[in-house]
């Protein structure tokens, strides 16, 4: 948690500081140098998404499945499904 909130404020001062060049256009770099930033600032992006995409689906909260990934509260409402169900293995006496 705390590592997706680090990446996210490097995020959040990357497109500042992007955002601080595109407005000063004239003043100051070249193109190079702003396609250059504007590279960083996607590497950024999508290292956060995936460190997101990691976190999400190393947690124990979460299920993988086939079809994408549970909630946490779709997960307790499979795991009381799995409870409320008698074990099939156990024989009746």
């Amino acid at each position: 948690m705390v590592k997706i909130k680090v990446v996210s404020s490097i995020v959040a001062i990357s497109s500042i500081h992007l955002l601080t060049v595109f407005l000063n256009l004239q003043n100051s770099s070249t193109r190079e140098q702003n396609i250059w930033l504007v590279i960083m600032h996607l590497t950024f992006v999508l290292s956060a998404l995936c460190l997101c995409i990691m976190d999400r689906i190393s947690s124990n909260d979460a299920e993988f499945i086939p079809g994408g990934l549970l909630s946490p509260s779709m997960n307790q409402n499979k795991k009381a499904e799995k409870l409320s169900e008698p074990d099939k293995h156990q024989r009746k006496t």
